[in-house]
């Protein structure tokens, strides 16, 4: 009997754990999901959906994502960042152009469950993004989306 009452307590206590805590947060209009350091935009679909692969693509800088990133972020915020890493998941179309973006973020070393990036930087940098190209040679003329990962180290 002690078992089965160990395996319950086991169970109850493991459903109530929260792996991937979610919360909202809106600016402009817009309402981001913040998963676990993540953030992108709500309305956001095409990375809930399965992407085909493909072997053998790059996307190539045409200009530097950098000075988008500067010229949103204060040098007061990089500053505060400093050390740290932004990574940014796209999707990017066929032609380059970024139509979707997944933020990761570091976390605030004081308090890691407020961010380190506001939402109205997020916004910010969404609109930007959404805007650049990239130089896509592939491979695989059917693949609708592409996926690029880059990052940014303060």
């Amino acid at each position: 009997m002690k078992q089965v009452i160990i395996i319950i307590l086991l169970l109850s206590g493991f459903m109530n754990c929260s792996f991937a805590q979610k919360t909202e947060k809106s600016f402009n209009g817009e309402t981001y999901i913040i998963e676990n350091n993540y953030i992108y935009n709500k309305k956001d679909n095409i990375y809930k959906q399965e992407l085909s692969n493909c072997e053998y693509y790059r996307a190539e800088e045409i200009s530097s994502l950098r000075t988008i990133i500067d010229g949103i972020l204060s040098k007061d915020k990089k500053e505060s960042l400093s050390g740290k890493r932004l990574t940014l998941l796209l999707l990017l179309d066929k032609n380059g152009l970024i139509k979707e973006v997944r933020f990761r973020i570091p976390p605030k070393e004081d308090s890691p469950s407020d961010l380190s990036i506001s939402i109205e930087e997020i916004y910010k940098l969404e609109q930007q993004l959404k805007k650049y190209q990239f130089k896509l040679t592939s491979d695989c003329p059917d693949i609708e989306y592409y996926r690029f990962n880059w990052s940014y180290k303060f």
